[in-house]
């Protein structure tokens, strides 16, 4: 199946845990993946919440089914095209209670998904902490076994979804505790940590087969070659000359705005005077 997940569900999801671990402490959150299906595509647009109780000395875990009911019965009011998908939870690996669970959610979907988040993951991570599940049944002689099967999914977002996300992503500060500009030259650094880490790594590549201390792959020496024809000639006039016009045109623009700031100000200066000015004549007739 093409299985695509949207963003606002990766967002809900990482909401659900950041509260459950601030208010309750709570180290695992439940929820029902939304969307609709056509054909072999199947998009997750949304989630809600799930409440369940552990039961027996093993801590099993049983959902509410009463308010589930209730929140699907609300949600498909909302969104009537769309249906129950399947299901999400979070931790590291699956256990022994994501099998009765997702048994629970076969009345609601003949092949659920499981959608499985880790809350724990570190920073240093690049890939989203997320993995999605399929059930497989295996049949040998009279045994039926069933299990868990990780597919492959995709992250797709539609415009409003994009703008949505990149505004919940951004970092907001406050102009007491610090300048409005930081969060864009944060990242600015981040940008050109994370291209120093790579240009190293072309460097020593090529270094190492200057060397002949690995083999000479020539598809990765044309794909470095050909990224390096892409570069401006820094030493040239022409990018120098360019360069300078670009550079005396934002000191122009920059001096421009200055100016037409200070005038702004002047402006409102004399029309402050003016004002204070014609009440004091109004106030007092002798006043020349």
């Amino acid at each position: 199946m093409d299985i695509r997940v949207h963003p606002l569900v990766v967002l809900h999801i990482a909401d659900h845990a950041t509260r459950e671990l601030q208010q309750t402490k709570g180290d695992r959150v439940v929820g029902c993946l939304m969307g609709e299906q056509i054909g072999r595509i199947v998009n997750v647009v949304d989630a809600f919440e799930m409440t369940y109780t552990k039961e027996g000395k093993s801590n099993v875990l049983v959902f509410d089914t009463a308010n589930f009911e209730i929140d699907m019965k609300l949600f498909k009011e909302a969104y009537p095209k769309y249906e129950c998908l399947g299901w999400y939870s979070t931790g590291s690996k699956i256990d022994s209670n994501d099998v009765n669970l997702h048994a629970a959610m076969k009345a609601y979907n003949e092949r659920p998904l499981y959608l499985l988040f880790d809350s724990k993951v570190t920073s240093d991570q690049k890939e989203l902490p997320i993995s999605v599940y399929e059930e497989v049944v295996h049949v040998g002689g009279s045994k039926m076994t069933t299990e868990f099967v990780q597919t492959a999914f995709k992250i797709e977002s539609e415009e409003a979804e994009r703008v949505t996300a990149v505004h919940c992503a951004k970092v907001i500060t406050n102009v007491e505790s610090g300048s409005v500009v930081t969060p864009h030259y944060s990242t600015l650094v981040k940008a050109i940590g994370s291209l120093n880490v790579r240009i190293k790594v072309i460097h020593q590549f090529l270094k190492d087969v200057s060397q002949n201390k690995i083999a000479v792959d020539h598809k990765i020496l044309r794909s470095i070659k050909a990224m390096c024809n892409r570069l401006p000639t820094m030493n040239s006039h022409g990018f120098k000359d360019d360069f300078l016009a670009e550079y005396n045109d934002a000191l122009l623009v920059t001096y421009l705005a200055t100016i037409t700031k200070s005038a702004s100000a002047v402006n409102e200066v004399v029309d402050k005077f003016n004002m204070t000015f014609v009440n004091s004549r109004r106030r007092n007739p002798m006043f020349f």
